[in-house]
């Protein structure tokens, strides 16, 4: 078995690293091949940087918990999903969503929904009509720790901690990106 997951990585990263090169090798042409633009570090929040996944405190839906925490834990990565019950964008990502979810739970991924901007009511009917088991009711906290998310917003947090990836008004194509994401990180 061991043998099985070095031979999938190392196909992942020839299939990753050679067309990259070849393409930037000019494709034996030996001339100075132009040089792909640089993102901009002001446009690009996680540019070469390592920030933490956060954790946060919040009211757990359904349950009478005031509050409980939420952490990345090693070795599990953590999708928190912000989301409102009026946001119809929302409401078209969540079969996709559900998906998701149900294809990585076994593969050590968390998906938990944090309800902003939502009353208990509205969010727990919400909750009954996608079948979801871990939803949260936003505070201010959360707002100032995710800097007040537009919606639907998606953090991901990879098995170390760390932030892999964050999709603000996400999109169909973002779910797809998510996926690819989730099935790498959760390969091995």
């Amino acid at each position: 078995m061991p043998l099985l997951r070095l031979l999938s990585v190392l196909l992942f990263l020839s299939l990753s690293v050679c067309p990259l090169a070849l393409a930037n090798s000019g494709g034996g042409n030996h001339e100075a091949a132009p040089v792909a633009a640089t993102p901009n570090k002001t446009e690009h929040k996680f540019w070469q940087s390592w920030v933490p996944m956060l954790g946060f405190s919040a009211t757990r839906i359904p349950g009478l918990v005031d509050q409980e925490r939420v952490d990345p834990i090693e070795g599990r990565m953590l999708v928190v999903v912000f989301l409102a019950s009026w946001c119809e964008p929302c409401q078209q990502l969540m079969p996709e969503l559900i998906r998701l979810e149900h294809r990585y739970r076994q593969l050590n991924a968390d998906f938990v929904y944090v309800f902003t901007h939502d009353t208990r009511d509205d969010a727990e009917g919400f909750m009954k009509e996608f079948n979801l088991d871990r939803g949260y009711l936003a505070n201010t906290e959360i707002h100032k720790v995710f800097h007040n998310p537009e919606l639907p917003t998606i953090y991901v947090g990879d098995r170390h901690k760390w932030l892999a990836a964050r999709y603000v008004k996400t999109t169909k194509k973002d779910l797809d990106e998510l996926d690819g994401l989730l099935r790498l990180f959760t390969a091995f």
